[in-house]
């Protein structure tokens, strides 16, 4: 859930020490994933942060990340994690969720991937055991990540235009933190909606 404070003090950190902008542009969502990436398109509604180089340092960071990913999935110790008697029952229930949906099409499972919270690394390690080359999983997760930045990204950039806007009119700090909570359970609305209908 996005925090008032912590966008706030996030906005005065960029705004104090600019030289680390870019940084906090890739390392965010290397790290934080898409709730970095909520927050930093709030930040960028308000002209904070440049809304070009959210999304060309997000996209890199959240492709090195997932080929990283690709490339540890085929290693013996991401196959007896992925085997683990705790985690094999929910990734097994995922994989055939996705195989299902997709139909074993590879690039519907990676933006399904990305839509599902928690099942992006699994599918991505599991698809790396598969016949799927990495020529084509650079393709194909390209073409993945850019729909899910631009599905993210809007709604941060949404909710960040939308409180400025409330914020102006009705002077309210009550007001503008109530939007934010309300904008942070429609997205977990979403979430849980998406896993239900894939997920049974």
């Amino acid at each position: 859930m996005i925090e008032l404070e912590s966008i706030e003090w996030l906005r005065v950190f960029i705004l104090d020490y600019p030289l680390l902008h870019y940084l906090v542009l890739f390392f965010g969502p290397l790290i934080g994933g898409e709730v970095s990436i909520i927050v930093l398109a709030f930040l960028s509604a308000q002209g904070v942060i440049s809304l070009l180089f959210l999304v060309i340092l997000s996209f890199l960071a959240i492709f090195l990340a997932d080929a990283i990913w690709f490339f540890l999935g085929r290693t013996a110790v991401a196959q007896r994690i992925i085997s683990h008697r705790h985690i094999s029952p929910t990734s097994t229930i995922i994989f055939e969720a996705v195989r299902r949906v997709s139909k074993g099409n590879h690039l519907v499972a990676l933006v399904l991937a990305k839509l599902m919270p928690g099942t992006r690394i699994l599918m991505i390690m599991y698809m790396s055991k598969s016949d799927l080359v990495f020529r084509k999983f650079v393709l194909y997760n390209a073409v993945a990540t850019l729909f899910w930045l631009f599905i993210v990204i809007s709604i941060g950039f949404i909710s960040g235009a939308g409180y400025t806007y409330l914020a102006e009119i009705f002077k309210n700090l009550y007001l503008s933190v109530g939007f934010v909570f309300l904008v942070a359970i429609i997205i977990i609305t979403i979430h849980l909606w998406i896993k239900k209908q894939f997920i049974h």
